[in-house]
């Protein structure tokens, strides 16, 4: 199953649309509607334009392709307080899209992972190296010397290529190459059958050398000319939106640059444009919590007044200044929803938390609402399914995960308790699921009451020692020694693994948590950061490991076994 991401999820976009229906016209909203869920196009620039509209009625009065004379410009910004404060706008979204059909880099890429799967290879084994085509003037981007899209399985994907990856197949243990070389194209593949990671070198073809052939001045330039035809005699400005521009990454230039941020552009595009007051870019950026665990995707604002024009009016500054505390939160960036829409194609749906399992130990776990629909509905395979959580063994996973629904049905246990944690901002919803004790209805009789296996039963006194059993996906197992002390209502604690020994300070007895830093973990070729984490309260404990990786990916294995060490 695949998932299509819009920017901003089709819930947040339903519900501005509603909003905008208050000072928009019903033509205009229906056209709104038509584009958002029109599969065949990219709809970021009425995802942006439904946005910003919504924004910017926050703070004033907007009218939305009012005619002032021959021109009908996206805003005219009046403010409620002060009905002399106005601007005319543009809103304009930017993407690489002319760049990726010149140089279809991505389009290469796809080609290469679907031969790959098709012959059953490894993809982390494989690595590619684009070589350039360097400069014919100044200011000119270096091309990579990439096969035209229309010419991708005749100048590399061909007849040789197939018996390089029969080749390997015959041989998977022994390194091998494939490379065409020719005057438009100079591509490297090398298998490396104990090489880890998969990796693609290419030379810096999305940067601009030029202060006007890029597509931010390009935007920028087609947009000044409709304003200035429009008849108004206030402030005009342009909003300029992220649509997976490389540019939008690179908006400060610094000393030490041979190319040209955004900074720059503008800066020459005012030079050259005095009519236009302001330009407003807008971005998505992830923001890390403190602790670098969670991200997050926020919208980012940046204000540039045209020093060749004159000054903003002191509120209409203010106003533009703070929008960004205004605007909802996105699902996701440009470039990623770029790279997801050219995999997969767009539809009608946004995006899912399909191969999200959130578990708190084996007898609590989440799962997509929309993934449980489709799996009860018959439209998302069951294999595919398991092979797609890691439950199964697959090209890039050959040790499986353990399945906890499995676990907890082997154990005895059946489902106690069903609710649905409903969301307002994703487009999905999280089906939480309890299981209890062993059940006698499917579990073996016993002669005494059994307790969950990852916890301490409520019944036992906290202070003591107590071991901790785990065992990581590759079998390989691990077990803690946690000591506990109590004085009055306070708890100390340490924790003693194979690296020493780490002290957990003051435990508040209502709640409290401890962490522990483990040496990183490599599982299936992929590298981990990996630490222990545990909850203790006065009549509670339990602990987990917690694996995560740079690319953001978290998955978490509940100790199996916790137990208190009985002295002698």
């Amino acid at each position: 199953m695949t998932e299509i991401m819009p920017l901003f999820s089709r819930r947040t976009l339903q519900r501005l649309v509603h909003e905008n229906c208050s000072f928009l016209t019903d033509r205009q909203s229906q056209t709104h509607i038509d584009r958002l869920d029109d599969i065949a196009q990219l709809s970021f620039a009425y995802e942006w334009e439904v946005v910003l509209l919504n924004v910017l009625n926050k703070v004033g009065r907007v009218a939305h392709e009012k005619e002032l004379g021959t021109r009908k410009p996206d805003v005219l910004f009046t403010s409620r307080s002060s009905p002399d404060v106005t601007f005319i706008a543009d809103i304009v979204t930017v993407s690489d899209e002319g760049l990726e059909k010149e140089q279809p880099v991505k389009a290469f890429e796809r080609e290469l992972h679907q031969h790959l799967l098709k012959f059953g290879l490894r993809l982390n084994s494989f690595s590619v190296f684009f070589n350039r085509l360097e400069a014919t003037r100044h200011g000119e981007r270096p091309k990579v010397k990439v096969p035209k899209r229309n010419r991708l399985r005749l100048d590399y994907f061909n007849n040789d290529f197939k018996q390089f990856l029969s080749r390997v197949m015959r041989n998977p243990r022994v390194p091998d190459r494939y490379i065409v070389k020719t005057r438009d194209v100079d591509v490297w593949l090398e298998y490396n059958p104990t090489q880890r990671f998969s990796s693609m070198t290419l030379p810096a073809h999305d940067i601009t050398y030029d202060l006007v052939r890029n597509p931010v001045y390009y935007a920028l330039h087609n947009k000044a000319k409709k304003l200035r035809e429009a008849q108004f005699s206030g402030t005009r400005g342009i909003i300029l939106c992220d649509g997976g521009s490389a540019m939008f990454h690179f908006r400060k230039t610094s000393s030490y640059q041979l190319f040209f941020a955004t900074d720059k552009v503008i800066k020459e595009f005012f030079r050259q444009n005095n009519s236009i007051a302001f330009v407003l870019l807008i971005v998505i950026e992830i923001q890390k919590s403190d602790d670098g665990r969670e991200r997050r995707n926020v919208v980012k604002t940046e204000l540039y007044e045209n020093d060749f024009h004159a000054a903003l009016n002191e509120e209409l500054r203010i106003k533009l200044t703070t929008l960004e505390r205004l605007f909802p939160t996105p699902v996701t960036d440009a470039r990623s929803a770029i790279s997801s829409v050219k995999k997969f194609g767009r539809k009608k749906e946004g995006w899912s938390f399909y191969t999200q399992l959130p578990m708190n130990g084996m007898n609590e776990i989440k799962i997509s609402g929309r993934t449980l629909l489709g799996l009860l509905a018959g439209t998302i395979n069951q294999q595919e399914y398991l092979k797609d959580y890691g439950f199964m063994p697959n090209q890039e996973n050959t040790l499986p995960f353990r399945n906890p629904f499995l676990f907890n049905m082997e154990k005895g246990k059946l489902i106690k308790e069903i609710t649905v944690e409903q969301s307002q901002l994703e487009d999905d919803d999280f089906i939480c699921f309890k299981f209890g004790d062993p059940d006698p209805a499917v579990s073996p009789f016993a002669l005494h009451s059994q307790t969950e296996l990852g916890t301490i039963s409520s019944d036992s006194p906290l202070a003591g020692i107590w071991l901790l059993d785990g065992k990581f996906p590759d079998g390989r197992t691990i077990t803690l020694k946690l000591e506990i002390h109590q004085e009055g209502r306070k708890f100390y604690g340490a924790l003693e693994t194979d690296e020493g020994i780490a002290h957990i300070n003051t435990i508040d007895v209502q709640h409290s948590s401890f962490k522990i830093g483990l040496p990183s973990y490599t599982l299936n070729e992929q590298q981990f950061d990996a630490e222990i984490v545990g909850d203790v309260n006065a009549t509670n404990l339990s602990a987990k490991l917690i694996l995560s990786s740079d690319n953001g990916t978290t998955l978490s294995f509940p100790f199996t076994s916790v137990r208190k060490e009985v002295k002698h």
